[in-house]
């Protein structure tokens, strides 16, 4: 159960949501801090393994899996706070195969301490690239090259479906 709490029903669980309210009332000062040096805000929104790989999940439990992302995602937009949730961009990269176990080179994540590894970083790193390098808030002058090697990047590591 440990840090899995974030994925139990708020509806079952008042004092999750009364968390999250806090933490959402946090990025908003983030977001006022930043503003006010002149900055822009971006919040990328990294999955847990959990997440990604179903064969990690628990067999018995109610959670919603789903859930934090799309509550960061409404707020987000709401609050028109810049964002990238990696989780669709990871799932794609699972999809291509599929065992039992996490292996420590070909999946996103170590085995056995649930942080990203070598190649979930790789993923990560070009996934937030890509992202800022589309967004008007970085003006770069060789923007179509600096994408074009992203995607390359992206594909070497075995994520062509993923790429747009």
């Amino acid at each position: 159960m440990r840090g899995r709490q974030v994925f139990l029903p708020v509806t079952e669980f008042p004092w999750l949501d009364q968390a999250w309210n806090e933490h959402l009332a946090h990025l908003l000062e983030f977001k006022s801090a930043v503003e006010a040096q002149g900055a822009t805000l971006l919040v990328v929104i990294f999955p847990s393994a959990d997440q990604v790989y179903e064969f990690l999940r628990p067999q018995k439990g109610d959670f919603q899996w789903e859930y934090p992302n799309k509550r960061l995602t409404e707020f987000f937009q709401r609050e028109q706070i810049a964002f990238l949730d990696l989780l669709p961009e990871f799932r794609c990269y699972d999809s291509r195969r599929w065992m039992p176990f996490l292996h420590s080179q070909e999946d996103l994540y170590w085995p056995h301490d649930g942080h990203l590894n070598v190649t979930g970083n790789a993923l990560a790193g070009l996934s937030i690239s890509r992202y800022v390098l589309e967004q008007p808030f970085l003006d770069v002058h060789d923007k179509t090259k600096r994408l074009s090697d992203i995607k390359l990047f992206l594909t070497q590591i075995g994520n062509v479906s993923c790429s747009p």
